[in-house]
């Protein structure tokens, strides 16, 4: 019962973009609308580093002790879970040896770098800014969670672990 609920919420990336969406278009505040989408990629960031850890038999615990080794921040930017992501998923969006950086990866950066600028007091939103955060958090969202859960299944494969209960994405 339990997990056929869990099957069918909505991940909690998905549910901060709607609210994002919500804050650009319902209620007008830019700066917020920044804000939520670029927490829903830190969201699925952990979501995709817990999943990664488990498909390859790590204990849950290994998941707290991650987060205490790694810290904040929670996404991709982030030098040491960009490297733990790239090395459980082989994939590398900022670009690697011989690969390209994925096509959406510096507009990502540019409007993390002007979510920092809101949340420390250093600038607002200006025209669009709200809309690109948005449309291209949803983008970063998508492809870590496409990564990972063709991660999961290629390291279940290999190794014989069967899936852990948990949430599946629709």
């Amino acid at each position: 019962m339990l997990l056929t609920l869990m099957q069918n919420l909505t991940p909690y990336a998905d549910i901060l973009l709607a609210q994002a969406r919500e804050y650009l278009h319902g209620k007008k505040e830019d700066n917020f609308a920044i804000i939520l989408a670029h927490m829903a990629c830190e969201i699925e960031t952990e979501l995709s580093l817990t999943s990664l850890i488990q498909s390859r038999g790590g204990d849950p615990l290994l998941g707290t002790l991650l987060w205490k080794t790694v810290g904040i921040p929670m996404h991709l930017e982030g030098e040491r879970v960009y490297r733990i992501y790239s090395n459980l998923s082989s994939d590398y969006p900022k670009g690697h040896k011989s690969l390209l950086a994925a096509d959406w990866w510096e507009t990502w950066k540019a409007s993390h770098k002007v979510r920092n600028n809101i949340v420390h007091g250093k600038a607002n939103a200006l025209a669009g800014q709200a809309a690109t955060a948005i449309e291209v958090s949803a983008t970063y969202v998508k492809h870590v969670r496409e990564k990972t859960e063709l991660a999961v299944k290629l390291a279940q494969a290999q190794s014989g672990i069967r899936p852990l209960a948990g949430p599946t994405y629709p």
